[in-house]
């Protein structure tokens, strides 16, 4: 079994962002883990794995995805026929 944290931003009865953050690792090394939500900033990041991973929430909806030692970052966003996508930044 893995550990399971799910943390949501509630602005209203119509918008609603859940975002859920599973850590796969070894059984010694999935004590190390740890989530955290600053505003519209996740994160989660092992302590000894030298990864550290953001979700950046924006207001309009899009969404940032960041590891943040290696720089590999994607953005998940809409465009204006309304398809949403993903790009590698």
């Amino acid at each position: 079994m893995f550990p399971y944290r799910a943390l949501s931003r509630l602005s209203d009865s119509k918008n609603r962002t859940i975002v859920h953050a599973l850590a796969m690792d070894n059984h010694a090394g999935i004590q190390g883990w740890n989530i955290k939500n600053e505003n519209d900033l996740y994160t989660i990041e092992g302590d000894n794995r030298n990864e550290k991973w953001t979700l950046k929430v924006a207001e309009n909806g899009s969404l940032t995805i960041e590891e943040t030692i290696s720089r590999q970052k994607y953005t998940v966003s809409q465009n204006a026929a309304g398809s949403w996508g993903l790009v590698k930044n």
